[in-house]
């Protein structure tokens, strides 16, 4: 688990033990509520120990290939939470994320099957790639967005 991970994990937790006895820190926060349906995102809550229910979210993506991959992901992931705030009630966090990849100034959306999954990797294969995510997470009272770019080069792909 990374630094911002602990920091997140210890922020949640609401108790601590003071000279042996245990003492409530903060009042009990409801489970987040990912915004996803995304078994990698599921996968990397549960890792962190925090407490969360899966809601799949009410919003419809539209990736044109020419769009600014980090302005589209922020966006997504503010869209992706809010969609499903509603059902949270005025407590509870919501976690929106959403990721793209993009290379030479051009956003490749999800591929379609096998096939557009090969197109895919035969496009990044000896190249380096954008791999950009954005992070929203809503409350009634605040929002928080950011956004983490990494840079991935592949080798050249083996010939079958």
């Amino acid at each position: 688990m990374g630094a911002r991970g602990a920091r997140v994990g210890a922020a949640l937790a609401v108790r601590v033990h003071l000279d042996g006895a245990e003492a409530v820190s903060a009042p009990p926060v409801a489970p987040l509520l990912l915004a996803s349906t995304s078994p990698q995102r599921r996968a990397i809550l549960e890792q962190l120990g925090l407490p969360f229910e899966v809601v799949a979210p009410e919003y419809e993506e539209h990736d044109p290939p020419d769009a600014n991959p980090v302005d589209l992901v922020r966006e997504h992931a503010r869209g992706k939470a809010r969609s499903v705030a509603h059902l949270g009630g005025p407590h509870r966090p919501v976690l929106g994320v959403d990721t793209t990849v993009a290379i030479d100034g051009v956003i490749l959306g999800k591929p379609a099957g096998t096939a557009g999954a090969e197109e895919m990797l035969e496009r990044l294969a000896g190249r380096t790639h954008l791999v950009v995510s954005g992070l929203c997470l809503h409350t009634p009272a605040w929002e928080v967005v950011e956004h983490e770019t990494t840079s991935v080069t592949f080798r050249a792909l083996t010939p079958r």
